[in-house]
């Protein structure tokens, strides 16, 4: 539940982990056999916890161990049934088992001797009437139904049920998913967005890395729409960090949808709130401070040293500024020559 915002539909997702509690069967006006009833549970991915839930596609069957995911009711998949009171059948969830007792069912539908299996039968049928336009068959006998099953039926679709409006799902969110900056700056900003008021966050990193707001001033929870960023000491090393952010409650509430997740199987709705973990992180990763100093030369490597004309004044003698290699070889030439004059000169005295 951390690839995205934490329970924005579509959010939180399981599989389907068989039946729990069963209830009595029920006929329904028009059918030719009774319906079976029962809780429905959901696993929830991850390790997660168990939600209990009824069905409210009638037509469509359970595929074993279907993928599910967390939804909005305007996303109810089977768009041809009457669905345009939602707000009825979260109050029947609201008012009947398993969110409460048996007992405060049956004393507030003045049903007495209510069972489990009689609540969860008027329940589901109840869901039924909103969720898929059927009926309750309740003529001669009772249409062969339970008479505690019909009298819970007629208390959740009669006129004490006066709809109920479904709470936003919580939602956390975290942007950008990865952050790069350099160490002694502040990495982000981070925005969270939540449904909350604020967010805590932390931070898992090496020694030093802390979270900061714009000024630089460390924080440990962030207001809905409000920035953090990662302070890194300037002579850290490279490396990395995460932050998380962690709702303080989040829960997957009664009257939520689950459909199936790219499969054809029942659409169910959460008949309890099972509270859930909300989190979401984000990485944050820098390179060394500061620039690289420049290797000085060695003294093989280091430049001749720059000659400039001289500025002495008239009659001083000059320094060399540069070498005549004409002159310098003219010179030599003639001292060549002399010196072989007299070599010869001297040769012919000897001889003389």
């Amino acid at each position: 539940m951390t690839a995205g915002p934490a329970y924005a539909a579509p959010g939180a997702t399981g599989h389907l982990a068989g039946v729990g509690a069963k209830g009595l069967p029920v006929q329904l006006n028009g059918a030719k056999k009774p319906f079976y009833t029962a809780l429905i549970n959901i696993q929830l991915n991850n390790g997660g916890k168990v939600v209990q839930t009824y069905c409210i596609d009638q037509k469509v069957e359970t595929a074993g161990d279907a993928a599910m995911v967390e939804d909005d009711w305007a996303n109810y998949p089977n768009k041809g049934d009457k669905f345009s009171q939602p707000d009825k059948v979260l109050w029947i969830l609201q008012h009947s088992f398993p969110n409460l007792a048996v007992d405060k069912v049956g004393a507030a539908a003045l049903i007495k001797g209510l069972t489990e299996q009689e609540a969860i039968a008027g329940t589901q049928a109840a869901i039924w009437h909103f969720s898929n336009g059927v009926d309750l068959a309740t003529g001669g006998k009772h249409g062969a139904n339970d008479a505690q099953v019909v009298a819970l039926y007629n208390y959740l679709t009669g006129v004490a049920n006066v709809g109920e409006a479904a709470q936003p799902a919580p939602t956390l969110d975290i942007t950008p998913a990865k952050a790069t900056g350099t160490a002694g700056k502040l990495i982000g900003p981070f925005v969270v967005k939540s449904s909350t008021k604020s967010v805590p966050l932390t931070v898992k990193g090496p020694a030093g890395v802390k979270l900061v707001d714009a000024n630089g001033d460390a924080i440990t929870s962030v207001a809905n729409g409000g920035k953090a960023y990662l302070k890194v000491p300037a002579s850290a090393a490279a490396g990395k960090a995460t932050i998380t952010g962690a709702l303080q409650s989040a829960a997957i509430e009664t009257g939520r949808l689950f459909r199936g997740d790219n499969v054809v199987t029942q659409t169910l709705i959460t008949a309890t709130t099972t509270p859930v973990s909300a989190k979401k992180m984000v990485w944050a990763s820098w390179t060394k401070g500061g620039t690289q100093p420049t290797p000085s030369a060695s003294p093989s490597q280091a430049a001749p040293p720059t000659v400039s004309v001289s500025t002495s004044p008239a009659g001083a003698s000059l320094p060399v500024t540069g070498t005549n290699v004409a002159l310098f070889g003219g010179i030599g030439a003639v001292l060549l020559l002399i010196g072989g004059g007299l070599f010869f000169v001297a040769r012919r005295k000897r001889t003389a």
